[in-house]
């Protein structure tokens, strides 16, 4: 049997992972989510959907099914899938990627990154309804991002790709990317 590969996007808030994570999706191939997971996980509890209760959510799912705890709630549906390759948005830790290596996959940490400046005001327009809503909140935001690990996630990426310029730009370099990583 074929080894599945595995794309787990990472990236601070407002980076772009879920623009890259259309890329993929738009080549044909299956992207789950993290933030999804919380998302489900919230409404499940029957609490609103919001930026301070999906932390709460996270914090409470990592506290009680270790650092890996919700990416290993995708398992069941990358299996599903049948897809050789599949990328997970929104990676939060090393022990995240690590997870996907125990099942016979080969694993990619795709960073994405952007300044906080950007990144804020790029959250201030998509205004999603998991979204921080002013700046303090964004940055302790990213503070509980780094206290998971992500920072460990982005420094030893396989794969970094910097998203600061127009989002054409970006997705001509994220193609590139995929195409790079399809083509190994």
């Amino acid at each position: 049997m074929a080894t599945r590969t595995i794309l787990t996007v990472t990236g601070l808030p407002g980076a772009g992972k879920t623009m890259f994570c259309e890329i993929v999706q738009g080549n044909g191939f299956p992207v789950f989510s993290c933030g999804e997971v919380v998302k489900e996980e919230t409404e499940r509890r029957g609490l609103l959907v919001s930026a301070a209760n999906m932390a709460s959510v996270s914090l409470d799912i990592r506290k009680k099914e270790g650092p890996a705890g919700v990416s290993r709630r995708l398992i069941p549906r990358i299996e599903r899938s049948g897809s050789l390759l599949v990328a997970v948005d929104g990676i939060r830790s090393l022990e995240e990627a690590e997870l996907f290596k125990t099942h016979d996959a080969e694993v990619f940490i795709v960073a994405v990154h952007a300044a906080p400046k950007i990144r804020f005001n790029r959250i201030m327009i998509r205004g999603r309804q998991d979204d921080t809503k002013t700046l303090e909140e964004f940055k302790r935001r990213d503070l509980r991002e780094l206290s998971y690990g992500i920072g460990n996630a982005i420094a030893l990426a396989d794969k970094l790709i910097l998203n600061e310029e127009s989002s054409e730009e970006f997705r001509g370099r994220a193609t590139n990317l995929l195409k790079s990583i399809l083509h190994k």
